[in-house]
């Protein structure tokens, strides 16, 4: 629940970002415009992702403490593991973008 909390705030982080990157550039061109919403709709997108995986997680915290879950979760896990990729893919191609308009 540590990792997914951390996903929330950075998240957030992400978005703070890019609100203060729109602020400071009101008359830039398109491309800028293009971008924004994209990283904007990937927020919002992975933000309902990791609610639904806290929700999974959550319902299953009692099998999960037990010495079986790896038998009946590999699902779970396997939903964590995609998470993360997906997550930092989405951090690194935002740092680059969020570093090009600096």
């Amino acid at each position: 629940m540590d990792e997914l909390k951390f996903y929330e705030l950075e998240l957030k982080s992400c978005e703070l970002t890019l609100e203060a990157l729109v602020e400071t550039n009101p008359t830039a061109d398109g491309t800028l415009w293009k971008q924004v919403e994209h990283f904007q709709n990937q927020f919002i997108l992975q933000g309902s992702n990791l609610h639904t995986l806290k929700w999974d997680v959550r319902r299953n915290l009692p099998v999960l403490e037990s010495e079986a879950w790896p038998l009946q979760f590999g699902s779970l896990v396997s939903q964590m593991q995609t998470m993360r990729r997906i997550f930092f893919e989405l951090l690194a191609d935002f740092d680059r973008f969020f570093k090009n308009w600096l």
